[in-house]
């Protein structure tokens, strides 16, 4: 933020505002060194070393400040890291834009790190992302953390048993709660106050909000199911949460809940080349499994967008899938095994081996978003790098043609592994995010088709998909003309949801399914539901399988709009499932479209799913309030005297 206004010097209507800005940003350390903070009273019994982040070090010369504070821990000791200023490869979006050199870069940074530290401190969340893959790929023992983490455990630690939690006033109860949570997983492993609840009121699915009760973050299996039978025995509700990247709501606390963060179990446990398997814990980052095994000609095959930061396990609970699910599938196709606690803290075992007899539990779990218990350890197939990969960009100048384009490539007998499309307003948005390309204003539509396998084959589907866009009135489609214009393809469409965020203040992004036939029937009808509900829509999506995400803009600081996107929302669902789709493809249905479930299901239909869930889940303690309906009828039916009959079977 400090560069801003050199970032800007050359914008008329930001420049000025940008030195402003500028002025008043400061680091956090320097901030606290200058105004004199009380030093912690609480021993945080370890080693640490500290990271100069470039633009700390080197821009903004703050070097000192950072270890002053460290140095205040009582029972910290600190140990210099050799050139402690050298770049990790982070950079802002370096690692992105050129991966093999940032990966070089990291390697090196991490042979700096000196044996036996319990923790890497630094000032800037890139080069904490960056290292902790570092740290990842060596199987390391460091924990990552910012600078003020520290200094904030070392005053919890000093003043943690002085105060109740903050938030709540039910007194001595939830104070016992704390305390047997704390016993269960350690101290540093329970946050209680407010403030630290906060950032748990939510996943990315922001329209609703509420306070959990606690959150925990186990380690281990064993940890896991010592916190379910605790609560479970007591009648508390609990949230399984990974990442908090969701975008339905299905970590959103209703109230009351005691979120299971499974952050801390983020272990990679086993890789077995041989039989392309993988085991991992449910906190572990879905792009670091594919960076660990790309070295041997491997890699893990579902890629949602997030997937830099999203965890296996919340992709398990969601059954996400991404750009290549087309031709690969999504996370269910891809997981062998689970190892799961069930909501009374038993731990059993699901699958593990191909092709077992008997039901598909593992199937019936994955896509579940919770509901049935807490997924600790997974079993994943691993896939081998194709032997080549192509990509094609084409663009038309209306949405129709390249719907039509789309259909055209499947017929001619194409499976390509992805194909993706946005529309105007998407491309509006992506040329003012992090990775503009250059695509011209008045464009209507972009596709983008990758195809791979044995090279040799290659260049042929190339030109049939050449030749089909032709036919469809593509104003220009070429092939990519080399391995950095190809990711920098993916760079631009794989920020499209946060690109949004330059042309609107808000948005809700939708997850609808329908015929890939149908697309530009159903474009054209979400049109019309933009310009009835007042609101401006960007289409972006798997188009090869025909999963929509529309993008509803609205200002929330305007009363009613909100409404109006939430209500657009619900009527593209429905048309969804009036042409044959469904109303989620890998975001899930958690809060958000609970009541858009009967679109697709019939009262009986809904009871058997939520009887299935009772044999897992019968107290409705894991996850509750998510998926069904509330209030329900299908709730009452579940529990029917015997003897009696809802005949109607029909839709609601």
């Amino acid at each position: 933020m400090k560069e801003y206004d050199q970032l800007l010097r050359n914008d008329p209507d930001y420049h000025e505002k940008a030195q402003e800005f500028v002025k008043k940003v400061r680091d956090i350390s320097a901030f606290l060194c200058e105004i004199g903070l009380r030093p912690p009273s609480g021993r945080v019994e370890g080693v640490v070393t500290y990271h100069d982040a470039c633009h700390l070090a080197h821009a903004q010369k703050v070097r000192n400040e950072p270890r002053q504070l460290l140095k205040q821990i009582p029972g910290l000791t600190l140990i210099e890291m050799p050139q402690a200023d050298r770049c990790c490869g982070s950079a802002g979006i370096y690692n992105l834009v050129y991966p093999d050199m940032a990966g070089r870069l990291l390697e090196r940074k991490m042979d700096d790190v000196p044996p036996d530290v319990d923790w890497i401190a630094m000032g800037n969340p890139g080069c904490m992302l960056q290292i902790s893959m570092g740290v990842h790929q060596r199987r390391g023992r460091e924990r990552v953390v910012h600078t003020v983490e520290l200094l904030d455990e070392a005053y919890r630690c000093g003043e943690g048993d002085e105060q109740e939690p903050a938030g709540r006033q039910d007194g001595g109860e939830h104070q016992e709660l704390i305390a047997a949570l704390q016993r269960c997983v350690g101290k540093d492993a329970v946050l209680f106050r407010q403030e630290d609840l906060l950032a748990y009121e939510c996943d990315a699915y922001t329209l609703k909000k509420a306070l959990p009760r606690a959150v925990v973050f186990p380690g281990s299996t064993e940890e896991t199911a010592e916190v379910v039978r605790f609560l479970a025995q007591r009648g508390i509700p609990f949230i399984p949460r990974g990442a908090g990247t969701g975008l339905s709501g299905g970590a959103t606390p209703t109230g009351g809940e005691v979120i299971i963060s499974l952050a801390r179990m983020n272990r990679l446990l086993q890789i077995d080349l041989p039989n392309r398997r993988a085991v991992v814990q449910p906190g572990y980052i879905n792009l670091h499994l594919t960076e660990s095994v790309a070295g041997h000609g491997y890699y893990y095959a579902p890629d949602p967008s997030s997937q830099q930061v999203c965890t296996i396990g919340g992709n398990v609970g969601e059954n996400a899938g991404g750009a290549h699910c087309l031709k690969y599938g999504v996370t269910t196709n891809h997981v062998l095994g689970l190892t799961m606690v069930l909501p009374d803290g038993q731990v059993v075992q699901l699958g593990g081996l191909p092709d077992e007899p008997g039901y598909d539990l593992t199937g019936l779990v994955v896509g579940s978003e919770g509901t049935m218990g807490i997924v600790t350890e997974i079993t994943v197939r691993l896939e081998k790098k194709p032997e080549g990969v192509r990509t094609v960009l084409a663009m038309f100048d209306e949405v129709k043609q390249a719907s039509e384009a789309v259909t055209g490539i499947i017929a001619a007998g194409i499976y390509p592994a992805a194909l993706e499309m946005m529309d105007n307003l998407a491309i509006e948005a992506v040329e003012k995010g992090t990775f503009p390309i250059g695509y011209p204003r008045d464009l209507g539509a972009v596709l983008l088709v990758e195809v791979d396998g044995i090279a040799e084959g290659l260049d042929e589907q190339i030109e049939r998909i050449v030749d089909v866009c032709r036919k469809h009135g593509v104003r220009e489609v070429r092939p990519a003309s080399s391995e950095e214009e190809r990711k920098s393809w993916w760079n631009n469409r794989k920020t499209a949801f946060g690109a949004v965020g330059t042309i609107s203040p808000n948005n809700l992004v939708q997850d609808g399914v329908i015929p890939r036939s149908r697309l530009p029937e159903v474009l054209s009808r979400i049109e019309e539901i933009s310009r009835e509900h007042g609101v401006r829509i960007a289409n972006v999506f798997h188009a090869g399988d025909g999963n929509l995400h529309p993008l509803i803009m609205f200002d929330a600081r305007i009363p009613g709009e909100e409404e109006r996107a939430v209500r657009a929302g619900s009527a593209i669902l429905k048309v969804c499932t009036e042409v044959g789709g469904s109303i989620t493809g890998e975001h899930g249905v958690g809060l958000e479209k609970r009541e858009e479930m009967r679109y697709l299901f019939s009262e009986k239909e809904l009871a058997v799913q939520l009887a299935i869930r009772e044999v897992f889940n019968p107290e409705n303690l894991c996850n509750p309030g998510k998926i069904f309906p509330t209030p329900a009828r299908c709730a009452e039916m579940k529990r029917r005297p015997a003897g009696t009959d809802d005949r109607s079977g029909g839709r609601s």
